[in-house]
């Protein structure tokens, strides 16, 4: 079945502001790595419909964010960051399994 198109924004909005937030980055800071407007980065993160970024503005952020354009789409954004966070000794957001 398709997604709704207001599932998969929110998703890339999420998946944008937890990358973001995960790698110390403000919209500002964001906004000039891609080369984007500050209130664009606001939109996007938003879920706003109406911000529809091309797979260039896509492609834009991936690299920023130093993932692949398929993280921003997908449920693997946070796994990414959980794998990261941990790759440097952090806690990860999610809870421990607990034992049988």
């Amino acid at each position: 079945m398709a997604e709704a198109w207001g599932e998969l924004s929110e998703r890339v909005a999420r998946a944008v502001r937890d990358l973001r937030i995960a790698r110390g980055l403000s919209q500002g800071d964001l906004a000039r790595d891609t080369r984007l407007s500050k209130r664009r980065i606001q939109q996007i993160e938003g879920g706003d419909l109406n911000a529809n970024p091309s797979l260039r503005v896509l492609h834009r952020l991936a690299v920023a964010l130093g993932v692949d354009v398929a993280d921003l789409v997908t449920e693997g954004a946070v796994a990414v960051t959980d794998r990261q966070r941990v790759a440097k000794g952090a806690k990860s957001t999610k809870p421990a399994p607990s034992s049988p």
